[in-house]
């Protein structure tokens, strides 16, 4: 048995080693006040392998963690989807205080962001943790008092299932676009970082080819979050299956795919 070292372990408690796919990252809990960047009881850092030991935790923000306990970190296949578990983002959506909640973020131009409840069937009004990704990102395995009394383990199949997470961005000098979740429950989120006001067509095809949905927008300077459904069209019925999304600027065209789950 090897200790870690001191980049890793310190004085308070460190827990829920998390390795990325190919190895060089290791993610973990840790409640010590003193690393740079703590913001709570229990924050995740990564730590990346050099070859002969672990390098300086690195906090992974104010976005995922929070004044409260975060931990259980686990790093899908793709090294940009982390699941983890906490009890203190209570204004998100599906919010199950005071219990613990599964949440995922994703990593989108050099940060941890995009920190979504994971919602039900998986989360309840009980205690939910412990969350670990299949290595295909179909299955999620994790812990939960749903039933009463102590922890049992539960697991929840994504179905389709084969739909890769995306990590695709439409980027210029002007705009930053990001979408995700992939796959989504209610609303897929499409986020646009722009230096200036700019307009985008956004149109959604089935699996057919056929348009189902398109719109205009004129976008303000700064962060506007887009939803879709969206409107009047969150009324309408869109069933479960594989949509496919065009983004286009000026001539630009951003296409992506995406999974809409029941």
């Amino acid at each position: 048995m090897i200790n870690a070292g001191p980049n890793i372990n310190s004085p308070a408690t460190e827990w829920s080693p998390s390795f990325s796919y190919d190895g060089l990252k290791l993610y973990f809990s840790s409640g010590y006040p003193f690393r740079p960047g703590h913001v709570g009881s229990l924050d995740l850092y990564v730590s990346e392998w050099d070859g002969s030991h672990w390098g300086l935790a690195i906090n992974l923000g104010e976005e995922v963690n929070t004044y409260g306990i975060d931990y259980c970190p686990s790093i899908a296949s793709d090294d940009t989807t982390l699941y983890f578990a906490s009890h203190h983002h209570h204004y998100l959506p599906c919010w199950h205080g005071p219990a613990i909640d599964i949440f995922v973020a994703y990593f989108t131009n050099g940060i941890w962001t995009n920190v979504e409840n994971i919602c039900e069937p998986i989360n309840t009004n009980a205690w939910e943790d412990s969350p670990f990704i299949s290595l295909d990102g179909d299955t999620l395995y994790f812990a939960s008092r749903r039933d009463g009394g102590y922890d049992n383990i539960y697991f929840s199949v994504r179905q389709p299932t084969g739909i890769k997470g995306n990590d695709e961005f439409l980027k210029n000098d002007m705009y930053d676009v990001n979408v995700f979740p992939n796959p989504f429950n209610d609303q897929l989120n499409i986020k646009f970082e722009l230096n200036k006001q700019s307009s985008f067509n956004i149109r959604v095809f089935n699996l057919l080819g056929q348009e189902i949905y398109e719109d205009h927008l004129t976008l303000n300077t700064g962060i506007n979050v887009y939803k879709w459904p969206n409107g009047f069209h969150m009324n309408s019925e869109y069933p479960s299956g594989i949509y496919f999304l065009n983004i286009s600027n000026n001539g630009a065209i951003f296409r992506t795919k995406f999974t809409k789950l029941e």
